[in-house]
């Protein structure tokens, strides 16, 4: 049976898809595996030039990102990711009732980073 929290969660990503350009929420983490999650660790994948246009600073590339996992620090596109990463955790933690760690990652990232992964803002067929 799936842990209440993580049901929340799959309602909440519906809406997160639509906010990040109708992009794929994906869980990750413990809460694919632990009747009692932790958190909730929400990933969307976001292509790299929509990535940059949204965070970056002109003329900024991905070569801030720290090995895929986080911008360096002191960067507009560091301040600008952490800004929009630390309100939908508040967010989704207040909606699933459990700690959300929220994060976008440039999709090339997502791809050799998470596993495993499931996909949670469709629906799932019956």
């Amino acid at each position: 049976m799936k842990p209440r929290c993580v049901e929340r969660a799959e309602l909440y990503a519906r809406s997160l898809s639509s906010l990040y350009f109708n992009c794929g929420v994906w869980l990750v983490g413990s809460a694919l595996t632990d009747p009692d999650p932790r958190d909730i660790d929400l990933v969307v994948p976001v292509p790299v030039e929509l990535f940059l246009a949204s965070y970056a600073d002109p003329g900024e590339t991905l070569e801030a990102w720290n090995e895929g996992w986080a911008p360096e620090p002191d960067t507009g596109l560091r301040r600008r990711w952490a800004r929009d990463c630390g309100k939908t955790n508040a967010e989704g933690t207040l909606f699933c009732g459990r700690k959300v760690d929220f994060k976008t990652q440039p999709e090339c990232f997502f791809k050799s980073v998470f596993k495993p992964r499931k996909r949670i803002d469709q629906p799932e067929a019956p």
